[in-house]
């Protein structure tokens, strides 16, 4: 018998890495690796799949994509200047399709705003002085990282997340607390989550920041070269574990 033939011819040669590289490739790079396996380590680019018949009730609470943009549209309308003005909001979702008519909707809403009182004027005391962006472009020696940090306020910067804390959730929020750290900004970080309390993270140091940074771009390009093995939502809840369930941390560690 002789040697079968590839059923496919070999891949090209793999593009040098990027001077630049930005946060938001970096996030969408960690939360889905083997779809960015399939985007530039194969060169594959999927056709959208066709309309499917949705998993969950409309309105429902097992929609989550729903309950998490009705989480951020009520704690952004809590933290607004205006009075508060329940029926005015209840108004207002109902409009936009967003809440179910009826009692269900208004079951919805109040225990939504018990949630996120307590959160909402928790985020009013840290949000002292005008709320202001900072683009950035830092230098990690081989590479660049670009983006913008929002949020930032005269007590330091300020994030809110409307979905629950898990591994993918944090991933985010921990690229920028260490992009804020490399900055060399020593102000803290306030960090708000749907499911969690108001935590209060200190800078790490620069070089640190920066050492983390690194560490993830590497992940970031790897996939460009072979599936990298990595579930931020598993892998956090491991890293929780380990530590007792206590959360929390950066994602440097």
């Amino acid at each position: 018998r002789g040697e079968l033939p590839p059923f496919a011819a070999a891949l090209p040669a793999t593009d040098p890495a990027p001077t630049t590289v930005s946060r938001e490739d970096v996030v969408r790079t960690l939360g889905h690796p083997p779809q960015a396996w399939l985007r530039h380590g194969l060169g594959l680019r999927l056709d959208a799949a066709e309309d499917s018949l949705p998993e969950a009730e409309p309105l429902g609470d097992d929609d989550g994509l729903r309950t998490h943009q009705l989480v951020q549209r009520v704690f952004s309308a809590l933290v607004s200047a205006a009075p508060r003005d329940d029926a005015a909001l209840r108004a207002r979702l109902l409009a936009e399709g967003r809440l179910a008519p009826g009692a269900d909707g208004e079951v919805e809403l109040t225990a939504l705003l018990d949630t996120l009182a307590a959160k909402a004027w928790i985020w009013r005391e840290w949000a002292q002085g005008p709320a202001r962006s900072r683009a950035f472009a830092l230098d990690l020696g081989d590479v660049v990282l670009t983006g913008e940090l929002d949020n930032i306020h005269d007590t330091g910067l300020l994030q809110f997340s409307a979905s629950r804390g898990h591994g993918k959730t944090r991933l985010g929020l921990d690229v920028d607390a260490l992009v804020w750290a490399a900055l060399g900004e020593t102000r803290p970080i306030h960090r708000l989550l749907r499911d969690g309390e108001a935590e209060e993270i200190a800078p790490l140091p620069v070089a640190a920041a920066k050492a983390g940074l690194r560490a993830l771009i590497e992940l970031h390009l790897g996939p460009q070269a072979t599936l990298l093995t990595f579930m931020p939502k598993t892998a956090y809840a491991l890293v929780a574990a380990e530590r007792g369930g206590k959360h929390g941390g950066s994602a440097a560690e």
